[in-house]
Formats: structure tokens, sequence, C-alpha cells
């Protein structure tokens, strides 16, 4: 599977199927790393977390840090339009 933001890494996903056996929607089975999250933020989508450019959290294969709920669910609104499926 590609990842939905192209060339970030892709995320590995868990479809949760619906009453009729298709996926409903996907879950993350990893977290989410800068570099996946980044392009949302260069989007515009989502702002830059509190600790986005500390040396200490900015790796891009590591996992975002100090995402809000409501820009998390931006996220995933997001992947959901750039054809990822639904994700939540």
């Amino acid at each position: 599977m590609t990842s939905a933001v192209g060339a970030a890494p892709a995320i590995a996903v868990v479809p949760v199927p619906n009453e009729l056996g298709s996926p409903a929607f996907f879950l993350a089975r990893t977290p989410v790393t800068n570099a996946e999250y980044a392009p949302a933020v260069a989007d515009g989508v989502v702002p830059a977390p509190p600790w986005w450019d500390h040396p200490d959290f900015r790796g891009a294969r590591q996992p975002v840090v100090g995402v809000s709920w409501d820009d998390a669910a931006a996220y995933c609104a997001w992947l959901t339009r750039a054809g990822a499926g639904r994700w939540r």
C-alpha cells in the first residue's frame, strides 16, 4: 500500500468492517509519523504541533506529538478527502 500523502511511508492499516463485512473505515496500526503529518501542515489543514521544530521530536520517522483531538480529526478528514478511504 502506498501512502495517501505521496512520499511519506505507507501507513499500516486495519480495515474495520461494517455490518455487511466491507470496510466502513480504517484505523492506523502504527502512530502517524512526522513525515506523514507534514503534508497536512504544509497544506494548512492543521497547525504545526507545539514541539514540531524541537530537535528531540522532529525526526521524520518519529511519531508526531502534541496533536490535539481536533487536529487529529482534521488530519483524518484530510486523508479521507485525499482518496485514502475513510479514516478515524
